[in-house]
């Protein structure tokens, strides 16, 4: 047996659509709560209060749920990084990466900065691959480990371009810059078993069918053998050619401190903005004290509710008027060719 069941008729209302100009149908609403045609209603909402009322309210909102709530947030970890090829190898499987990793901490006191640290978190990753997870090559540098990477690797590197062209009798004659500690992490007897040190080290490779030999920067983990009383190196590192050590460096240092300094820019920002807030916030509470609990005024000038409206909209307004202002400074194709022309000749 076959059952069929008709749609009911929907009732709607004819709306034009402000963005593609067409005639759009839509489901009438007749409100909720057994409304009865034809019968008396009064119309009230949970905003209708004193205009100073409402904007006092908006003005605590915005100071304790947002501002506080947000500001008391902890450590929180930064969508933004960066992760570089440095290597520039044709192979894929010899790329070899540099990760920056950020995280903010806006609940951390303005005036205290401690660079890579607080509040503006950096940490940073070596490793030979594209993948991450399970990469046995994956190095893991706090702060800390980063700037001593950089101080002995410049002073290393000084070192190496002395060398630069330079032929000897025997490799047993070059005199190769010393190995550097970078990081060390003792042995506790608990979490920690064995220590492990993070080396920086050069070593010579010499071309195939040809007497060239270039320097190889090896930075690596070592971890202890205390049987043999020694430390042998792990998997954990990657080694670099000079170019790419020198990438690693000096222009992926600037990028990694630009990145930083931008992140504390924007908590420097929050912070004024959070102070900016409790202050209107503790304005209307002392007006509202001194006229004994209840607002007596309602002058335009001292109508709270509209100054704070006008202060939002305003400040959307700002950057739609300046971007709107500065396309009048934009100069003609054909004009940026005659003057690139100009200048050439």
């Amino acid at each position: 047996m076959a059952f069929s069941a008709k749609r009911s008729r929907v009732e709607t209302v004819p709306l034009e659509s402000s963005i593609s100009g067409k005639t759009l149908n839509i489901q009438k609403s007749i409100g909720f709560g057994q409304l009865i045609a034809g019968e008396a209603i009064t119309i009230r909402s949970n905003l209708a209060q004193h205009r100073r009322d409402i904007a006092m309210q908006a003005r605590d909102f915005l100071a304790t749920e947002v501002c506080v709530t947000h500001q008391m947030g902890g450590l929180k970890a930064l969508p933004w990084g960066l992760d570089i090829e440095i290597s520039g190898s044709t192979m894929i499987s010899d790329h070899k990466f540099v990760s920056v990793r950020y995280a903010m901490n806006l609940s951390e006191a303005p005036s205290k900065v401690v660079v890579g640290q607080t509040p503006v978190e950096m940490k940073f990753g070596l490793r030979k691959g594209h993948f991450v997870l399970s990469n046995k090559t994956s190095l893991g540098l706090t702060y800390d480990d980063w700037t001593n990477l950089l101080r002995h690797g410049r002073d290393m590197l000084t070192e190496l371009r002395t060398l630069e062209n330079r032929s000897f009798d025997s490799f047993e004659d070059v005199d190769l810059p010393e190995m550097r500690v970078v990081r060390e992490i003792r042995a506790d007897g608990f979490g920690q078993k064995q220590t492990m040190i993070l080396l920086l080290t050069v070593s010579l490779a010499k071309k195939r069918d040809s007497d060239i030999c270039v320097p190889v920067i090896n930075i690596r983990e070592y971890a202890e053998d205390t049987k043999n009383d020694c430390f042998l190196a792990t998997q954990k590192g990657v080694g670099l050619g000079l170019k790419s050590f020198y990438r690693l460096l000096f222009p992926v240092a600037e990028a990694a401190r630009k990145f930083h300094d931008l992140f504390l820019t924007v908590k420097v920002g929050l912070d004024e903005y959070f102070v900016e807030v409790d202050k209107r916030f503790s304005a209307i509470q002392k007006t509202l004290k001194d006229e004994g609990g209840v607002w007596r005024h309602l002058d335009d000038d001292k109508d709270e509710l509209t100054k704070d409206e006008r202060r939002v909209t305003g400040t959307e307004n700002v950057l739609n008027d300046s971007v709107a202002d500065d396309m009048d400074d934009i100069i003609a194709l054909q004009d940026l060719e005659s003057d690139a022309l100009a200048s050439a000749f």
